[in-house]
């Protein structure tokens, strides 16, 4: 049952119990003090925000909210395990002083944190917003508490592993059959005996057969894999439950061998001529040749079901947004999401902006790299009143020596009118077309194109000297076209400058953090945990300049 936290101090608080002089310590010179101070407040006041997650009229008490959600802020401060947080919860009077928590009180056991955690991942893929909601809180504290300026930010993205063993081909076969196994033997134990004497010698009387295995036996044991794949998947897709045992095809492991069938193997038109159900012989099915077939970055990885495959690697990425402006004095990260690592940042543009929008923290200027700029993405955020600043997205046109290109002339930035060709002649006309508004045109004089020296070179149509020169582009051609233009400017450079910081706060989060090899997997755990961690980051920073202010005033 839902119980908000007594905000009032008894007898035995920290505050009577520690001395003067740790206290004035744990104040002046320690992260404690300001967590204590700044983020400790946050909490409280959004424990409202969690009552879904209880019963509402019947059950125990619960532990206090604010309590358990600075535990697991500060766990991911220290990138502490469960075990180390919990010990430090019940017996570090820091930890106890940062939370207000008097120490006869200060035990939560893991069995508590475990079900916090899964109830707010629930919550969270249901929609209502729960840990996510916090982070946007603990942001718009500490932006009108350092009064920070969001009007300039910059966005990066990071790739991250969940706790995932790194498998080859082989490997992702052999342990995918093997987990498969041992279930099987557990939950079926009839089942698990008739199998086929080859399975019970590769797969579980001698686990791990296939691990030492030369490059050049690779393929002729991955054909021997993708067949056993198949065996098991055909041997139990029609099998009914007995009475109170689960059916095979809705086993876990099952479905994962079924689903490392459907995207690693083909399956071909040919009946089964093996009948000791041993060898891969005359089995209708093959595995996919990489350099040949398609095998989806969104395929099985490893233990990790929802992990994916992008060209840094296999596991998730980070979308990062952080404000940048010159004149504040510390830096906040406004905008985080968990995306697979096969997403293309391309697609991230937008999405981040409306987010930041939805939070009253959109920024007037986006910095971000090369995969962000794409043409459309720069006249969409336009669009939002944003100025997305990044070098150009794609490769110039590649043409003839002397002619000329899009980019040649000149356009406004949002790319949607020209103010002079190549040769320095405004437009006497331009406006939309009319079979498609996104798609526009500028004429030019038919005269003064006419004594142009360059008829041959330039992509506007029509040059006859009576009918009007017309030159169409889309808006993304024109905005790509502005874009590099405008890059070659000391201008722009010297203002892009300011994008390079958020890879230290990629560094940041990955090492004294922990953020680059989680101890989790699975997609809801990541996206809790990374969130939780990017709050314990905000918090540091804000604790630490609270601190200098702190120690400035006293």
């Amino acid at each position: 049952m839902f119980r908000r936290t007594d905000s009032q101090a008894t007898f035995d608080s920290l505050n009577v119990l520690l001395s003067p002089k740790k206290i004035a310590r744990l104040e002046k010179n320690h992260w404690a003090g300001g967590f204590r101070r700044k983020a400790l407040p946050v909490l409280l006041a959004n424990e409202e925000t969690f009552r879904p997650l209880f019963c509402q009229d019947n059950g125990r008490p619960n532990k206090p909210v604010a309590a358990t959600l600075g535990l697991l802020i500060l766990k991911e401060m220290f990138d502490s395990t469960d075990e180390a947080a919990l010990d430090n919860f019940e017996f570090n009077n820091a930890w106890q002083y940062a939370l207000n928590v008097e120490p006869e009180e200060a035990h939560v056991c893991q069995k508590t944190l475990h079900n916090f955690r899964v109830k707010m991942s629930a919550a969270e893929e249901e929609g209502t917003l729960t840990y996510s909601a916090l982070f946007d809180e603990v942001v718009r504290a500490i932006i009108a508490d350092c009064g920070l300026k969001v009007g300039k930010q910059r966005l990066d993205s990071t790739h991250i592993r969940s706790n995932m063993a790194v498998l080859t081909r082989l490997g992702l076969f052999t342990h995918t059959i093997a987990a498969f196994a041992r279930k099987l033997r557990k939950q079926h134990p009839r089942l698990f005996a008739a199998l086929p004497k080859g399975i019970h010698e590769r797969y579980v009387d001698r686990e791990g057969y296939f691990a030492d295995s030369p490059a050049s036996d690779g393929r002729r044991r991955l054909a021997q894999c993708a067949a056993d794949v198949w065996r098991l998947v055909d041997r139990f897709r029609g099998h009914r439950r007995p009475v109170g045992l689960v059916r095979v095809p809705g086993m876990p492991s099952y479905l994962r061998l079924k689903r490392l069938l459907d995207e690693q193997c083909i399956i071909e038109d040919e009946d089964p001529t093996d009948p000791d159900g041993d060898g891969p012989e005359g089995v209708p099915v093959r595995p996919k040749d990489p350099k040949v077939e398609k095998i989806p970055a969104t395929s099985l990885q490893g233990s990790d079901d929802d992990a994916t495959y992008g060209h840094k690697g296999k596991g998730y990425q980070v979308q990062v947004a952080e404000t940048c402006d010159p004149e504040n004095e510390i830096e906040v990260v406004t905008h985080i999401s968990v995306e697979g690592a096969h997403e293309s940042d391309q697609h991230a543009t937008i999405p981040v902006l409306d987010d930041l929008e939805s939070k009253d923290c959109k920024p007037e200027t986006l910095l971000a790299d090369t995969n962000y700029g794409r043409g459309q993405n720069i006249v969409d955020a336009a669009a939002r009143g944003v100025d997305l600043v990044s070098p150009s997205c794609g490769r110039k046109p590649q043409v003839d020596e002397g002619d000329f290109i899009l980019d040649d002339f000149a356009f406004s930035s949002d790319g949607q009118r020209i103010d002079h060709c190549p040769m320095g002649q405004a437009p006497v006309e331009q406006g939309e077309c009319s079979q498609s508004a996104r798609r526009h045109y500028a004429r030019m004089d038919a005269k003064r194109c006419a004594r142009c020296s360059w008829p041959s070179h330039c992509p506007a149509r029509g040059n006859d000297g009576v009918t009007p020169v017309t030159l169409r582009w889309s808006l993304p051609e024109g905005a790509t076209s502005a874009r590099r233009r405008r890059e070659c400017t000391k201008e722009f450079k010297d203002g892009y400058r300011l994008r390079s910081g958020i890879e230290a706060t990629n560094s940041e989060y990955k090492r004294p953090y922990g953020g680059g090899h989680l101890r989790v997997r699975g997609s809801p755990a990541v996206a809790r945990t990374v969130k939780f961690k990017f709050i314990a980051l905000n918090i540091k920073r804000w604790t630490k300049s609270a601190q200098k202010t702190h120690n400035a005033a006293a």
